[in-house]
This record gives C-alpha cells, structure tokens and sequence, in this order.
C-alpha cells in the first residue's frame, strides 16, 4: 500500500497471524500500546486494523466480532479517538484509514459482553461517543432485548428521536 511507504523500515513489525501457521507472517505498523506495550493496536501492510503483540497479531475483519480489540475500551472514548488521530499523523497514514476503524463494532461487542469489566467501559464509551445515524440503528437494532443495558439519557433521547423520525419517513404521505 502507498501509506506503508512513509514508514521507517524500523518501526514495521513482523508476527504470526494468530490461529495460522508459523509462515503466515504480517508485516504491521504499532500505534497505541495497551498493557505496557505487550499488546499494541496497529495498521497491517494491507490497511487492516490489528492487536499484535510479540509472538502473534490479529487482523479485524467485518465478519468477526472484535473481541481483541476490547482492550481499546478501557480508554476514554475522546483520549482514545484523540490518540489515534495523533498516531496516525504522526506516521503520515491517510486519514480514511482512520475512518475504517472498527469503533462501532468495538461498542456494541463491549456492550453485548457477559464481563462485568467490558459492559462499563462501553457504557462509558456510550456516553462520549458521536450520535449518528448509523449507531443509533446499531444500537436499536442490537440491544432491544437488553434490559441489563442502561442507556444514557442523551442515547435514549436520540433514538427516541429518530425512532419517531424513522416511523415517520416509513409511511406515505396522503
């Protein structure tokens, strides 16, 4: 990939993609550590998000839920998001590569987890994190039959809004 060429040859990482054989190597730039630096989230050479560490790493894709990228969670949304901006201007990497980044994927896994550490840090994620559409339609459509979930009232008032907004467009005008 283009943005791979700005890189210093010496900041690239080299792991064994996780649950593969010992020759399925990727090559990967770390961003943000996690856990003192065992675990880090970073780009791989293919613009795939990742959790490596030193002996393996794990690429997101859109048909897994991103249980390994969790550990985002237990920073503030806006330090985090912050964060990442920075981590990646400070490499010259593209900023749609940060639009990629799984947050909404991140947010309904925490908010789904059976842990009694995950489901916090995503509430509190929930209370930071940017209304849209789009998380609002998440929200609706994968915690309506979580009673164990308290929204705050700044998510309950938006969907709220556009549940009666969705109603409303869903039925022809006479």
């Amino acid at each position: 990939m283009k943005w791979l060429e700005h890189i210093e040859k010496s900041i690239l990482r080299e792991s064994h993609r996780y649950n593969s054989n010992q020759t399925d190597v990727v090559r990967w730039v770390p961003l943000i550590g996690f856990y003192g630096g065992e675990k880090s989230l970073g780009l791989s050479e293919n613009g795939k998000w990742v959790i490596g560490g030193n002996d393996s790493v794990y690429e997101f894709s859109n048909s897994s839920e991103p249980v390994f990228f969790l550990p985002c969670l237990e920073k503030d949304y806006n330090e985090f998001a912050e964060e990442l901006t920075a981590a990646l201007n400070e490499k010259s990497i593209p900023p749609e590569l940060r639009a990629s980044f799984p947050f909404l994927s991140i947010l309904k896994t925490g908010l789904l987890s059976s842990s009694s550490h995950w489901l916090p840090l995503a509430q509190r994620w929930l209370n930071d994190i940017p209304l849209t559409e789009k998380l609002a339609a998440m929200l609706h459509e994968s915690l309506k039959h979580e009673s164990r979930i308290r929204m705050p009232e700044r998510v309950s008032d938006y969907l709220r809004h556009w549940r009666k907004e969705l109603a409303a467009s869903s039925y022809p005008r006479i």
